[in-house]
């Protein structure tokens, strides 16, 4: 359980970082700095997508007590957690397209690509955030 638990702030801490970058990325509209900031907050969200998926596999095997053995990518992780109510089917379209703009991000570079992606951040940032915040309820009661 206490590795669950640093898995749990190492996400949380992730997130904030992220919703914080994205506050600023969203605050500086066409200044100079906006493609900067965005390219950064791509990339906390890169890194806070890995941290959720990750944490939530811990949750499934220690909390939910999953057998994951066979498991390793995140698509399956996620359908996991629906199976078990944690998503709804509604909620793996969101997780089908973060997976698919996270691979979008790390495999290629590109403008249109990058400011396209910008757009879904915050209901990315909020998805996320409702799994840790989930995740964090339930190891709390436990």
């Amino acid at each position: 359980m206490e590795r669950l638990n640093q898995k749990l702030a190492s996400a949380q801490k992730a997130l904030m970082r992220f919703e914080e970058a994205l506050v600023k990325m969203e605050a500086q509209g066409e200044i100079s700095d906006y493609e900067l900031i965005r390219d950064s907050v791509i990339q906390r969200f890169e890194f806070t997508y890995e941290m959720t998926w990750r944490l939530l596999r811990l949750f499934l095997e220690k909390v939910k007590l999953v057998s994951l053995d066979q498991l390793t990518s995140p698509r399956q992780i996620f359908r996991v957690a629906a199976q078990v109510n944690i998503l709804s089917s509604a909620d793996l379209k969101i997780v089908s397209d973060i997976i698919e703009d996270r691979n979008k991000t790390t495999h290629t570079y590109d403008e249109e690509v990058a400011e396209e992606i910008a757009h879904k951040l915050r209901l990315y940032a909020d998805f996320m955030k409702s799994i840790i915040e989930q995740i964090s309820r339930d190891v709390s009661v436990k």
